[in-house]
């Protein structure tokens, strides 16, 4: 039986599927794929309540499908690791900036003449 411990927790693999991981906390036995099982552990530790991983599987699934993309603008790169349209990132000149991509461009082309001596 192939074990894993996260947060102080040991995790089993279960004998009924190899992708199904299982836990104990507070004498109840919970299943699921490895990842929702993680994050009903972190639930669990932030709020005391336990949330069955099923919750999170629909979650991990949405956000495996979602591909990172990369961009140069101007010289300068930028990121969205999750695709949502607001979570795009640049560092420019040491400072990370955050937001969406033509808040961003805009940013750049703004103050890009400054830095550009």
């Amino acid at each position: 039986m192939t074990k894993r411990v996260y947060k102080g927790l040991t995790l089993k693999l279960a004998q009924s599927s190899p992708e199904i991981w299982e836990v104990s906390i507070k004498k109840q036995t919970i299943k699921g794929p490895l990842q929702a099982l993680c994050k009903s552990i972190d639930w669990w530790q932030q709020t005391a309540q336990l949330v069955d991983p099923k919750n999170f599987a629909s979650l991990a699934k949405t956000s495996e499908t979602k591909a990172g993309t990369k961009e140069q603008y101007n010289g300068y790169l930028l990121n969205n690791d999750t695709g949502a349209p607001g979570e795009w990132y640049c560092m420019f000149h040491g400072k990370l900036l955050k937001g969406g991509k033509v808040k961003i461009q805009q940013f750049i082309d703004a103050n890009h003449a400054k830095f550009a001596r």
